[in-house]
């Protein structure tokens, strides 16, 4: 029995050195893989180096330079070297999944300022800032990451206050397409003026984002969202002081729904918590917006993209240049901005397909009732032809028939009065000429707008005839 004990206790030290063996002879190769997945992930705005990496059987140490393109990024370093120690698995971790590389960094905000912004910041932080990285990649190349970011509390030479409660970052990718979702929270964030008794705190703030695809040469597919549980502000306003409460959210996602094609949704909402806020907003509890581009073609979205970091890249060379008095420089590069809106024509006629491109708004207010807004449209026009001008005059000449498709009011009469008091007006006149109806409070206005003309009741009408009849 203990020889058998013995053995199978053997064979697991065996076998454990033989991957841990394995692990540490690819150690260098894992890490430039997880390094290639954070350079896609940054889209070109931070460059990243492998320095040195000093192996080990079970550990490492690797030394990463960041660049930093475009805007000036101070008092940041750049470049900015990043120390990291691996360690090498087998090892598990949560939901007993194994893990290849353990990768970790710890450092102090101040570290990662140049000289000048270091010393700036030791003034007025209260105590250091921690950051720590912990970085795990399984066995099927998934990474699993965490970053916290510790407390934070500010205090300027003028008495204002900022604190930011711990902040946590955590995501989960697939190195080999960047796959994957991410989530920042942090329970507060908080700003205040003794001095002037302003302030301004947030509750529960949290970030998303996740991944569907980021294309080499194109857009990144994915949704993004932002959400604030609570948001207390206290301000001055011409000699009083204003308190709003209220909570919000946003959200915007890019997604491919065909190889061709691709829809575009957008959505804020706002909710109110006190009546005091409600009446700064002309007494709205809450509101919403969803808006959906649907059908938008996927080679306009890709030219769309490439024509952005060229112009990145452009800006760049025209900010060398300014920096350097290269007036030759500076005028190529400003020549070669001016080229880039050329473009716009090939970026439009991509983009929005005709009959097939959709647009749906719907807008919600919660007031004394509930106010709608619903619009439906699809794209009718016609590709540009000729030059930038040439296009942009057809444009104008055609814009009434760019879209067809149905739209629906209901707008409650007290608000209207208080959101529009210059315009309320045209809404009775709409009553009056039977083009709208005014019911327990509410106007409501619907119809169709097809070849040009807005329909109402089964009666056509141009636009400028339309607008006429209402102001007549």
């Amino acid at each position: 029995m203990k020889k058998i004990l013995l053995w199978s206790v053997g064979l697991v030290v065996l076998v454990f050195l033989g991957w841990r063996g394995y692990i540490s002879g690819h150690g260098e190769e894992y890490f430039r893989q997880y390094l290639d997945g954070s350079k896609r992930l940054q889209q070109g705005v931070v460059h990243l180096e492998l320095k040195k990496y000093l192996n080990g059987f079970s550990s490492a140490e690797a030394l990463v330079e960041a660049r930093f393109s475009g805007a000036d990024v101070s008092p940041l370093r750049n470049p900015l070297p990043i120390e990291s120690r691996i360690d090498y698995g087998p090892f598990f971790f949560s939901e007993l999944r194994p893990g290849l590389l353990r990768i970790t960094t710890h450092k102090r905000l101040s570290e990662l300022l140049t000289k000048k912004g270091a010393e700036e910041l030791r003034r007025s932080l209260e105590r250091p800032v921690k950051i720590d990285y912990l970085g795990i990649m399984d066995w099927g190349h998934v990474m699993h990451e965490e970053l916290l970011l510790s407390s934070i509390r500010v205090r300027e030479a003028n008495m204002s206050v900022a604190t930011v409660s711990p902040v946590r970052i955590e995501g989960t990718y697939r190195l080999s397409d960047l796959r994957g979702h991410w989530t920042l929270t942090t329970p507060r964030i908080e700003f205040e003026n003794p001095k002037t008794r302003e302030s301004l705190k947030i509750e529960g703030l949290s970030a998303g984002m996740s991944i569907q695809e980021i294309e080499k040469e194109g857009p990144i597919f994915g949704r993004y969202s932002l959400n604030a549980q609570r948001i207390r502000a206290v301000f001055a306003n011409a000699g009083s002081r204003e308190r709003l409460d209220f909570g919000g959210s946003m959200r915007i996602g890019l997604e491919k729904t065909t190889p061709k094609l691709a829809t575009l949704k957008l959505g804020i909402a706002l909710h109110s918590e006190d009546n005091a806020t409600r009446t700064l907003w002309k007494g709205i509890h809450s509101a919403s917006l969803d808006l959906t581009l649907k059908n938008l073609g996927i080679e306009g979205l890709r030219r769309l993209s490439a024509l952005e970091k060229e112009r990145q890249a452009i800006q760049e060379r025209l900010a060398t240049a300014v920096g350097g008095n290269d007036d030759l420089a500076m005028q190529k590069a400003i020549l070669a901005l001016q080229a880039l809106d050329k473009r716009w024509i090939d970026i439009y006629n991509a983009l929005l397909i005709p009959r097939k491109t959709t647009l749906h708004l719907e807008e919600t207010i919660e007031a004394s009732q509930r106010s709608r807004l619903l619009l439906d449209l699809r794209y009718t026009g016609q590709p540009l032809q000729g030059d930038a001008m040439t296009a942009m005059i057809s444009l104008l000449a055609h814009a009434d028939r760019l879209a067809e498709g149905r739209f629906d009011l209901t707008l409650e009469k007290s608000l209207a009065k208080r959101l529009y008091p210059n315009g309320i007006f045209v809404l009775d006149s709409m009553v009056d000429k039977n083009l709208a109806t005014l019911k327990a409070g509410l106007y409501h206005l619907e119809g169709e707008i097809k070849k040009g003309k807005i329909i109402i009741n089964g009666t056509k009408y141009a636009p400028q005839e339309l607008m006429m009849l209402i102001l007549m």
